[in-house]
């Protein structure tokens, strides 16, 4: 299956407009998290400048495929090896 390819222009207002490639970005990211809602909401607010509201976005995306890892994996392992005040149960 082909990956598909996305980008975003970015307009900045008061200066000239401003294209910020993010193909390449989603290029890196991984098959099975490219749907994932955090990032579709991201590149929803990028084209009308809500900048702060996609790194917020995007970083949210990250503590959940890390969350999603951790799950999957095993919380037990997570539990012992980060020794955590109390351990996480799900």
């Amino acid at each position: 299956m082909e990956k598909i390819k996305r980008s975003v222009a970015l307009v900045v207002s008061g200066a000239q407009d401003l294209t910020v490639p993010f193909t390449k970005v989603l290029d890196e990211v991984r098959d099975d998290i490219t749907d994932n809602p955090y990032l579709e909401e991201a590149f929803r607010v990028l084209p009308v400048g809500g900048c702060r509201s996609a790194i917020g976005s995007v970083w949210n995306a990250v503590v959940d495929d890390l969350r999603n890892k951790i799950i999957h994996h095993s919380v037990e392992l997570f539990n012992k090896v980060v020794k955590p005040f109390r351990d996480v149960q799900t």
